[in-house]
């Protein structure tokens, strides 16, 4: 099954399958077609097929998969050198050796992405990584590059005393208890806060995720 990493490695409390399969089923649509157990010892038959470029990238099992533009494989040094490709150590890991720009490896025509470069890390290294390589694949293909989504800017951090100005502070509402005849009763001494004190609690949030 497709996924890498992210179906093996991720425990579904932690990366639901439904939204894993999901993801893939985007990927999909988009006309990407996924062929499973499908042995790739070389890639020349792929470019003798006419595909112009090729990605490869690690996978989290010993499996090789090949699709339109994708082959992707487990990191083993044969594997990588029986592909004619510039192999290296990276934390007693073996990783293609490439074109910190580009991604491209020491062959044309032949880029890699996620921890066949890096050696072990993130998920949102590899997936940062996929996408430097794909910009760089449609370079190579000869693309505009009308394709690529706007890139969002990062906002430059506010210093801490231009945060703190800007800042309304705001006193925490304070929680009603009942009396203690009451709370000998009911088993509880807060009663909670009323709706008018719940809004007024919200209206605290600093609401770091917002713009503006």
């Amino acid at each position: 099954e497709p996924g890498g990493y992210m179906r093996v490695g991720i425990p579904d409390t932690e990366l639901p399958r439904k939204i894993l399969e999901h993801e893939i089923d985007n990927v999909r649509q988009l006309g990407v077609e996924i062929k499973l157990n499908a042995r790739v010892d070389s890639l020349e038959p792929l470019l003798q097929q006419g595909y112009q470029a090729i990605l490869v990238a690690i996978g989290a099992h010993q499996g090789v998969r090949r699709g339109a533009l994708v082959a992707a494989v487990a990191g083993r040094p044969e594997v990588l050198k029986q592909f004619g490709l510039e192999v290296k150590s990276i934390r007693g890991n073996s990783a293609l050796v490439i074109d910190a720009e580009s991604l491209v490896t020491s062959r044309e025509g032949v880029f890699a992405a996620g921890d066949v470069t890096l050696g072990p890390t993130s998920v949102i290294h590899a997936i940062a990584s996929g996408k430097k390589a794909a910009d760089s694949i449609d370079n190579y293909l000869g693309s505009n590059g009308q394709w690529k989504a706007e890139e969002i800017k990062a906002r430059e951090p506010l210093s801490r005393d231009t945060f703190i100005e800007r800042l309304e502070v705001k006193r925490r509402p304070k929680t009603p208890f009942v009396s203690l005849e009451e709370a000998k009763k009911l088993g509880e001494e807060e009663i909670g806060l009323t709706e008018e004190m719940a809004i007024a609690e919200g209206k605290r949030c600093w609401r770091c995720d917002l713009e503006e």
